[in-house]
């Protein structure tokens, strides 16, 4: 998609199924390490891939993902950096 002065800018991420013993229902992709910038979910059961729309231009995004578990169990995070 294109505006009249600027282009739509996203982060894409993807990432591998982590080696575990426990059920992974879903993954919870954050934008900070306090855990508090909530950007989105993604089922387990899908591609494994979260997509992050309008993002700014030069600027640098660290995004932390924690897998969940059947259980409510959620996993240490692991991190990202994307940009500058």
């Amino acid at each position: 998609n294109q505006f009249f002065t600027q282009k739509n800018r996203l982060n894409v991420i993807t990432w591998p199924a982590p080696a575990t013993n426990s059920l992974i229902v879903q993954y919870l992709v954050y934008r900070n390490a306090a855990l508090t910038d909530f950007a989105g979910a993604v089922p387990a059961s899908g591609p494994l891939k979260f997509v992050d729309y309008n993002v700014e231009k030069n600027q640098a995004y660290t995004y932390y993902i924690v897998s969940q578990d059947d259980a409510g169990g959620t996993s240490l995070p692991s991190t990202i950096t994307i940009g500058r």
